[in-house]
């Protein structure tokens, strides 16, 4: 019987870190599924700006109205699909590194 594995680890052509700030998500229909949108939130953008100018034709800073569609955007930067057993798994590593991460920190005084 083998007692080794060797695992070889490649990236995909246009791989990329994705900064995320969050997660949202459920189960799929049949619940054999957990599906987690990562996203990225972010204060939304105005749809428009209407500045006032003064004499000059120079912009005033000060007198901006903004035209705002929203407080607060949620980006879904990638989505994952993965089985409630990778899901533990994934869980555990994430948090086991998480403690590390923080374990490293310097400590307020």
């Amino acid at each position: 019987m083998q007692t080794e594995v060797r695992v070889v680890y490649t990236e995909r052509p246009g791989a990329s870190i994705v900064p995320v700030s969050g997660v949202y998500g459920g189960l799929t229909i049949d619940g054999s599924q957990i599906i987690a949108h990562f996203f990225l939130e972010f204060p939304t953008v105005p749809s428009a700006i209407k500045h006032t100018l003064d004499p000059n034709g120079q912009i005033q800073e000060q007198n901006v109205e903004l035209a705002k569609r929203s407080d607060g955007t949620r980006e879904i930067q990638t989505t994952i699909a993965m089985s409630p057993e990778n899901a533990l798994a994934i869980a555990k590593f994430l948090e086991e590194k998480a403690k590390v991460a923080l374990s490293l920190r310097p400590q307020s005084t």
